[in-house]
């Protein structure tokens, strides 16, 4: 006996963009495969959100079972500590993530030498805090990786702030 509230959610759309972030994200024999993630697509002229998830998710259905915040924690809390959360509508999306390429291309094209040129293979560290200033941290807990560290593609993949903050340091310097 209420209105209908329309909305523009796609739930094929929906579905396969669960889907792609869960393939994208859940971690492949261990912990350090992923973290979490989220995902939006909107249409652009109009502004409408067709499809908008979070990695890992929770099912609404199951709210009220006392156990299953418990089989949430059990199941995530060791990879990542906002399980609970809504990604898409909860968390920050930050606009520094942009500029990781922007760093990449500067490192590339005209960086300075250090343990020889740059090169997109070489590798970084990454176990979530930059050893040189701690509070610098990426949102991985464990590392994108099973050796805590990465190369260029994978820290685009992962979006790890860490490889950047030693890219900067390493071949751009810090002024």
């Amino acid at each position: 006996n209420g209105c209908d509230i329309p909305t523009t959610i796609d739930p094929e759309l929906q579905k396969l963009l669960y889907a792609a972030l869960e393939q994208a994200v859940k971690p492949l024999g261990g912990l350090m495969g992923g973290t979490s993630g989220s995902a939006v697509v909107m249409e652009v002229e109009s502004g409408a959100i067709l499809a908008s998830v979070g990695f890992p998710g929770v099912d609404p259905g199951r709210m009220r079972d006392p156990r299953y915040p418990g089989e949430l924690e059990k199941l995530w809390d060791a990879q990542t500590r906002s399980w609970f959360l809504d990604r898409p509508s909860s968390l920050p999306i930050y606009p520094g993530s942009v500029f990781k390429v922007v760093v990449a291309a500067a490192a590339m094209e005209s960086a300075k030498s250090w343990e020889g040129e740059f090169s997109a293979d070489r590798r970084y560290p990454c176990h979530h805090k930059f050893d040189l200033i701690p509070s610098l941290a990426c949102d991985s807990l464990h590392g994108h990786t099973p050796t805590q560290d990465v190369n260029l593609i994978e820290a685009l993949q992962y979006s790890c702030n860490v490889y950047f903050y030693y890219l900067g340091w390493k071949h751009l310097g810090a002024g």
